[in-house]
């Protein structure tokens, strides 16, 4: 096993396809297949479950993605860290949550890179775990989702999106343009699990008007909570650019009238600036100006999909 293998097998883990992983490490798919198929072979195990052009991980895939995710995030921090202490080049460390870099555009990271000399490498993790790479002083800051449980660090919101709920054309709300939290309190919810900070956010907003949400399922991946959704007839709370992202036929989406919005946040570490050299206070300059470019940043509108999606004018 071999850190190019790993890198391969996460490429097609994260893309959930040859071909995208493929045009993301701008190699051959025959090579990444090879790869993995070399990589199944020394573990004994099927990693995915290939079917027609759609491939699936197995509960070994999960696994191993779970395993290899920090040794592979670890091996590109190395360079950067040698970057960071012998060359005249700033440096910074950014961990992202899911979802993150679709409202955010790359291009405008590309931009802030070459503009201030900086060389900028980001790996991804669940959104407590980038909270905790901040904390731990592994990375420069964190663009992860906002929560009220998030303490001990500086926060600032450089995004937000409104909540929807996605269900089947046969749900009772089908014929509702706008969905309010107290309508919510006999149904039951599919959400993304623990290690997302919207699991929590659901929870505090039920509670806020008297009620324990009755979640149902979970998952790391919207499309199957849409489609559990489709099939028990519950609701799966997300975001916009999910349900603008989505491709499913036979389900609705509304807007969930609430004060609460689903933030981006950047973290940093909360330092004693007394006990700073010359190069950590020059980072916090960097780490500033890049978190004035995301929160000036105003995002283009994702591309239209061909999803039911009722709307409504008032509906935040």
């Amino acid at each position: 096993m071999t850190i190019k293998q790993l890198s391969y097998f996460i490429a097609v883990y994260q893309k959930q396809s040859f071909t995208k992983a493929s045009e993301h490490l701008h190699i051959s798919q025959q090579a990444i297949s090879t790869s993995i198929i070399d990589l199944e072979k020394e573990l004994g195990y099927n990693l995915f479950t290939r079917k027609s052009n759609k491939i699936t991980p197995t509960v070994y895939g999960q696994y191993l993605y779970k395993r290899s995710i920090d040794i592979i995030n670890d091996f590109n921090n190395i360079k950067l860290d040698f970057d960071k202490k012998f060359k005249n080049k700033n440096t910074l460390k950014i961990v992202t949550a899911p979802g993150v870099l679709r409202s955010i555009p790359i291009e405008c990271i590309l931009e802030f890179e070459k503009k201030s000399n900086t060389k900028i490498i980001i790996n991804h993790y669940q959104d407590i775990a980038c909270e905790e790479k901040v904390k731990n002083s592994e990375v420069d800051l964190a663009l992860t989702i906002n929560s009220k449980d998030i303490t001990l660090l500086n926060k600032t919101i450089v995004q937000s999106e409104p909540y929807y709920i996605i269900f089947s054309k046969n749900h009772h709300f089908k014929n509702k343009k706008i969905v309010k939290w107290g309508d919510m309190k006999n149904e039951n919810f599919a959400c993304f699990d623990e290690n997302y900070r919207i699991y929590n956010n659901l929870k505090y907003m039920c509670n806020e008007y008297g009620y324990t949400p009755n979640i149902i399922f979970t998952s790391t991946e919207g499309a199957t909570l849409a489609k559990y959704a489709l099939a028990s007839n519950c609701v799966f709370l997300c975001v916009k650019h999910i349900v603008d992202e989505l491709r499913l036929d036979n389900i609705l989406a509304l807007p969930v009238k609430t004060k609460h919005s689903w933030e981006i946040v950047a973290l940093t570490k909360t330092e004693d600036i007394g006990e700073q050299d010359n190069s950590e206070n020059k980072n916090d300059d960097i780490k500033t100006k890049f978190i004035l470019l995301l929160v000036n940043h105003r995002p283009v509108p994702l591309p239209h999909v061909n999803l039911p999606l009722k709307q409504h004018t008032n509906s935040h």
